[in-house]
């Protein structure tokens, strides 16, 4: 009577032995879904590749598609880590390490320019560069230049950005300025004299000069300043 049961403990083992293993989350699908993810972030343009995996990774399937976010500070474009996560059956998360180019035309400089200097179209030149190494930004037309100079310097070859533009100024500080004032058809002017230096379009302070009040008001691209009457 005890054989039957000796004979079960014996065969036990060998079916545990036996026992199918667990399914695992394909490491190819692992970089696949974390390319993936980047790329719907940053749109098509962008050329994404994760690195690779270690082939001994094994993590237990997912119910689901894994959930795909990215982990620490997103100031770097050029390289992102992507945390994908599991809720279940078993919960895991793997950080997939991204590189990502984004290769496109920007403007550089011709010659060495200094501060000051009105950009022209033979200032700037074309080239290829990888935007997702230029954290400052970029300019890619020379529309987008016209009528403005440089905050600062800026040496041959280097990429030209929207923090090193500025407003060429119209007018100067102490300057004696046209005020114009107009309702309908209706315009009336004066002479007054600016507070500081000005830009198109910017907001300035100005002195008239025959009632030595202060008035603001928007400059104009011929140097006049428009006043509410």
């Amino acid at each position: 009577m005890r054989c039957p049961l000796l004979l079960s403990c014996l065969l036990l083992p060998g079916l545990a032995w036996a026992a199918t293993p667990p399914a695992f989350q394909p490491v190819e699908g692992l970089k696949a879904a974390a390319e993936a993810y980047v790329r719907a972030q940053l749109g098509g343009a962008a050329e994404v590749t994760a690195e690779r995996l270690d082939e001994r990774v094994r993590l237990p399937s997912c119910a689901s598609a894994p959930n795909a976010t990215r982990s620490g500070q997103a100031g770097n474009t050029a390289r992102w880590t992507v945390a994908l996560s599991c809720a279940g059956p078993q919960s895991w998360t793997l950080y997939v390490p991204v590189r990502v180019s984004q290769p496109q035309n920007v403007l550089v400089a011709r010659r060495n320019l200094p501060a000051g200097s009105m950009l022209v179209a033979a200032d700037l030149r074309n080239e290829r560069r990888d935007t997702a190494t230029l954290p400052q930004g970029y300019v890619d037309e020379q529309t987008a230049v016209a009528g403005l100079v440089l905050s600062r310097p800026l040496a041959a070859g280097a990429v030209l950005t929207p923090g090193a533009l500025a407003k060429a100024t119209v007018i100067k500080r102490g300057e004696a300025v046209t005020l114009v004032g107009r309702s309908g058809s209706f315009e009336i002017r004066a002479q007054g004299k600016a507070m500081a230096d000005a830009a198109p379009g910017d907001r300035l302070a100005v002195e008239n000069m025959s009632s030595r009040r202060l008035v603001q008001g928007r400059v104009l691209a011929d140097g006049s300043v428009e006043v509410p009457l």
